[in-house]
């Protein structure tokens, strides 16, 4: 089913996963210090804590897989 995306409380996208179950997310709004991350699908949630410094640099993309 649908994959929703939440970066501290706010909700990011919502994507169907592709034949691998899988989903990508760009631009995500990553805030220096603690992100609280939050996916959820069907009944299922899975949430981590991500620390960014102020001189993260996302801009050249990065990766994080996810089964739910």
């Amino acid at each position: 089913g649908e994959v929703q995306l939440s970066v501290n409380g706010r909700v990011v996208g919502r994507r169907i996963p592709d034949e691998v179950n899988t989903v990508i997310w760009e631009g995500v709004p990553f805030e220096p210090g603690v992100n609280a991350v939050e996916l959820r699908c069907g009944g299922l949630v899975d949430r981590c804590t991500w620390m960014c410094t102020e001189n993260a640099d996302f801009s050249g993309g990065f990766s994080q897989k996810i089964n739910l």
